[in-house]
């Protein structure tokens, strides 16, 4: 969607155009082309994407359990991130939003995750905050 939305290509352009493989451990996430149609109506609503990398889905994730949240899966931890982002922003107006809006985030999945996967999220996890 960030592809198709900041080019204005909507689902004329794919990740695979810009050299990108399309894998991650976001599977939540991974769609290499954006629908057309959803491009077109959040178009005037959406202020802004980010992209992140796997491994900060995982340190997220376990910085989220740690202090008290739920398991869910890594792909909807990306929106964990979004508000860094905007306080880490160059711009000033941009970084001020945090102030003045509400972020929220939809962390669906997760229950039907077996132990052992979990196990291996948060082990990643705890690698990746450690260092």
């Amino acid at each position: 969607v960030t592809v198709g939305l900041a080019s204005g290509l909507h689902d004329s352009i794919s990740v695979q155009d810009l050299g990108l493989d399309g894998k991650t451990e976001a599977d939540g996430l991974a769609v290499s082309r954006a629908s057309g149609l959803c491009c077109k109506m959040v178009g005037g609503l959406v202020a802004g994407s980010f992209t992140v990398e796997d491994d900060e889905l995982f340190a997220s994730l376990e910085q989220f359990i740690t202090n008290g949240g739920r398991f869910m899966e890594p792909s909807c931890c990306a929106a964990l991130l979004g508000p860094a982002r905007l306080r880490t922003a160059s711009s000033s107006e941009v970084a001020s939003l945090t102030e003045r809006g509400t972020h929220i985030f939809w962390a669906t999945g997760g229950a039907l995750v077996p132990e052992e996967v979990r196990a291996a999220y948060r082990a990643k996890g705890q690698s990746l905050v450690s260092r």
